[in-house]
């Protein structure tokens, strides 16, 4: 992840401002829409705009949330304890934990975060808008958290090129989230010479969001991988009575998941081998493998860990030409996987990068 401290480049850092509903209904952006949002800021070097108001209302919120789930979970296993006179112990999370989880999720996203503070100005100026009944607020409809939320965006839009992402209809032109910025608010952001985006969802702020952002460079990434790999199993070659040869080519796909700087990575990686066997039926030819698994990749480092194989297929040209071919098998058993890392690391999510 590249440095992100000098914002006094001529070209504006990317900033997308997300209201406390998308953090909730997102989980915490742990979501596959949160995730390819967190993914989409590690590689275009832009931020996650987290206003001071939202920040408060994201432990209430998911704190909320979490109870309400705890209790369904508590409801059920009473009903199983009913039916069939026994219920196994779950201990169930208590809003400390959730609140915990809140502060593990931030520190997380710290390098990403753009937190903007309120001030007595924010306050001053939200309380206007509430006063003079103006989007984001309506008559006898009063706002004053989405209020110092925008008060927020327009400190962040001078110095970064905003999306605002909120399911807030007050946001919107006559509450319709296909029209785009409230008359007011629009003007606002041009009297400043600026332009904010607003989305009702992660994933339509993506979209907006998908020119600006770098592709992944496959082609380095399937090399990369391909050298970890091989670097690991050369003992199988041994084994064989080959040396690796030239890289042939990949099938790499990768996945965002919900950490910010890792990748799950499926790859299928095919090399020339040699045999060096010197075995009586002659020189094995034309000779190759295939070697299929998944591992984890971290994007700012390069680094590649928690390597599983599923399979290594061989073939080559006996002394008369004819093909043979060879296979190892690796098993997978629940969670027990047997791997060259036995402390793999799982993630609870995996989106594919288009």
């Amino acid at each position: 992840m590249s440095d992100k401290s000098n914002d006094t480049n001529s070209v504006k850092p990317p900033c997308v401002v997300v209201d406390t509903n998308v953090w909730r209904s997102d989980h915490l952006l742990k979501t596959a829409m949160g995730a390819s949002l967190i993914f989409w800021a590690s590689q275009a070097d832009g931020y996650i705009g987290l206003p001071e108001v939202v920040e408060m209302e994201i432990g209430k919120q998911i704190s909320k949330a979490g109870k309400a789930a705890s209790e369904e979970v508590a409801k059920n296993l009473r009903l199983i304890g009913t039916l069939i006179g026994s219920c196994p112990a779950c201990p169930l999370p208590d809003a400390d934990d959730f609140q915990k989880a809140v502060a593990a999720r931030l520190a997380e996203l710290k390098p990403l975060l753009k937190r903007v503070s309120l001030t007595v100005e924010h306050a001053r100026g939200a309380l206007k808008r509430v006063n003079e009944e103006t989007p984001p607020n309506g008559p006898k409809n009063q706002q004053f958290k989405d209020s110092l939320i925008w008060e927020a965006v327009l400190d962040v839009v001078v110095s970064h090129q905003v999306h605002l992402i909120t399911k807030d209809k007050g946001f919107f032109k006559n509450g319709d989230y296909e029209a785009g910025l409230a008359s007011n608010l629009q003007s606002e952001i041009g009297d400043l010479g600026a332009q904010v985006s607003v989305h009702s969802d992660i994933a339509s702020c993506l979209e907006a969001l998908r020119t600006s952002t770098p592709p992944l460079d496959n082609e380095k990434l399937a090399r990369t991988v391909a050298a970890a790999i091989l670097s690991q199993t050369e003992s199988v070659f041994g084994n064989r009575g080959f040396v690796v040869g030239p890289f042939i080519g990949a099938s790499i796909k990768a996945f965002v998941t919900e950490k910010a700087d890792a990748l799950s990575v499926a790859f299928s990686i095919e090399h020339k081998l040699t045999d060096v066997s010197g075995g009586e039926g002659g020189t094995r030819e034309n000779a190759s493998i295939v070697v299929k698994g998944e591992c984890n990749y971290e994007v700012s480092s390069g680094a590649v860990s928690n390597v599983v194989l599923d399979s290594e297929s061989f073939k080559w040209a006996d002394q008369g030409g004819q093909p043979t071919q060879a296979r190892n098998l690796y098993l997978h058993a629940g969670q027990a996987i047997v791997s060259m890392n036995p402390q793999q690391t799982s993630y609870r999510l995996r989106e594919p990068i288009e």
